[in-house]
């Protein structure tokens, strides 16, 4: 009985070996400032911010970024952003998403009527390919209501190598066309506020990556039950 547990026992450990790969992360989260931001998102002008990227593996699970409704002053309150999170490949010309090709839509996510950054968090959960060029986009354009609702995003200045955040402001007047009249413009690349040896900003965010099961793990607990069976 002992030597045909081995075979077994070997069996689990690759199994478990095969699925023990450490998830991929990028994070400029952590690098924030508490202070550097781009505003304004949403209604009634800037319709998408967007941050590419480069996955690192071949499962997308999860983004996270900071978001602050700014001010009405009229009101004397801060408005509340309505938008939704969009993953779409990066487009040829490298300087937007496409629109196109959505290979994720999140629901509407609203920021709260409290003053100050509020982390969001969105599970994700789809296949990309390694080293090619993604962008999640916040996409407040599908919301536009006719009420005015704006947010600033927490940015960091330059600190990620293999992307740029870009945003785009609908042409006037506003509210017009569907989304994928808008990845026929160029977005705009932002700058700080100061144009010195800092040429850019990204979006202060993290994601996280994560293997598929590949078929050595399937073929792994294929044998295993194969083996049940002979005993």
């Amino acid at each position: 009985m002992q030597g045909k547990l081995v075979p077994v026992g070997l069996l689990i450990v690759l199994v478990c070996s095969g699925s023990a790969n450490a998830d991929a992360t990028i994070d400029t989260l952590s690098l924030w400032d508490g202070e550097n931001c781009v505003g304004a998102l949403g209604e009634p002008h800037t319709a998408y911010f967007g941050q590419s990227f480069v996955a690192l593996d071949s499962q997308l699970t999860s983004v996270s970024f900071l978001l602050d409704g700014l001010d009405d002053v009229e009101n004397n309150q801060p408005d509340a952003a309505d938008f939704h999170l969009l993953v779409t490949p990066l487009a040829s010309t490298g300087d937007r998403p496409d629109l196109n090709t959505i290979l994720f839509e999140s629901v509407t996510y609203s920021t709260s009527l409290n003053s100050g950054f509020e982390l969001f968090t969105i599970d994700i959960d789809i296949p990309v390919i390694p080293g090619q060029s993604y962008m999640w986009v916040l996409d407040a354009f599908v919301a536009f209501d006719g009420s005015p609702g704006t947010a600033a995003i927490a940015t960091v200045y330059n600190s990620y190598d293999d992307g740029e955040f870009r945003s785009f402001a609908i042409p006037d007047p506003p509210n017009t066309g569907i989304r994928t009249d808008h990845d026929n413009y160029v977005w705009d690349i932002e700058l700080p506020p100061s144009q010195g040896e800092i040429p850019t900003v990204d979006a202060a965010f993290s994601m996280t990556f994560v293997p598929e099961p590949t078929s050595f793990l399937l073929l792994n607990l294929a044998s295993l039950a194969f083996c049940g069976r002979r005993r």
